[in-house]
């Protein structure tokens, strides 16, 4: 128990010129102006909590008056500010974030230290100052099986020979389809679709619902994506594609299918390609 001056407690305490180190009342110490803070951890240190947090007790005890602050990490959020004990012990609740829907988190140990503040101290003063809760993981991610299937049909063939070898002329015209299957269709980020037909060439939109392909795509680089228009439910698509001057022996096309993390499914790319020769 502190000794005071009026409402303040004394800073020196004097006989004569000395300075008195200590002063003892029966068996009470009521100098130096210390307050003791003896106890403080969770009320399950050690315990494993759910992944859903929610609040947990942790209990200080000590003198009446004893000054502290509590810190909290690992998503561990205690009362802010300077505490004061107004009575011992004195249950807090520390708030543990919610990591239930937080995909890929690991196994945490939410924390919280205390710090003396003021003229108050620790008894005794190896007092563990950290004390800890175990929370359960957050859902793991789950990979996203998809499956892309793409065929090629030639609708007008145009074809000329250079050096002995049949090749693909100006004027053919290719009509490629692609579809797939995902675990997640509402993951996909984009659609692309690829070809060796040579810069010349024009496309067309052969239906992809409810969207063409992104505005100004290179022919060759045709992408459907989600910062054109939603891309949600879309499971198959075509193109037709002319050609303008003369290609390779063998027609080339390439389907890619790009989807982002969502909902816990890992984000992939699955590729497909498909060839057609004159």
């Amino acid at each position: 128990m502190p000794l005071n001056l009026a409402q303040n407690p004394l800073s020196s305490l004097k006989i004569g010129e000395s300075n008195v180190l200590k002063g003892i009342v029966g068996i009470n110490e009521i100098y130096p102006n210390e307050t003791d803070i003896t106890a403080a951890a969770f009320t399950n240190a050690g315990s494993t909590i759910a992944n859903t947090g929610g609040n947990e007790s942790y209990v200080v005890s000590g003198e009446v008056g004893a000054t502290f602050s509590l810190q909290g990490s690992a998503g561990a959020t205690p009362p802010s500010g300077t505490q004061t004990l107004a009575v011992s012990p004195t249950t807090y609740q520390v708030a543990i974030g919610d990591q239930s829907a937080a995909c890929g988190s690991v196994q945490r140990n939410p924390t919280v230290t205390i710090a003396a503040q003021g003229t108050s101290v620790f008894n005794p003063v190896n007092l563990q100052t950290t004390s800890s809760v175990i929370q359960s993981a957050g859902p793991s991610y789950t990979s996203n099986a998809t499956v892309v299937n793409i065929s090629v049909t030639n609708s007008v063939r145009q074809t000329i020979t250079v050096g002995g070898q049949l090749r693909w002329a100006a004027g053919s015209v290719f009509n490629v389809s692609f579809s797939f299957t995902t675990a997640n269709n509402s993951a996909i980020s984009s659609v692309i679709l690829q070809n060796n037909l040579g810069s010349t060439q024009t496309a067309s939109d052969n239906g992809i619902v409810p969207q063409t392909w992104s505005s100004g795509a290179d022919p060759s680089n045709l992408i459907w994506s989600s910062g054109n228009a939603s891309l949600d439910g879309i499971t198959s698509g075509s193109a037709l594609f002319t050609m303008d001057a003369s290609a390779p022996s063998i027609a080339s096309f390439v389907c890619s299918l790009i989807l982002t993390n969502k909902d816990c499914f890992q984000a992939s790319q699955t590729t497909n390609s498909a060839t057609l020769f004159p």
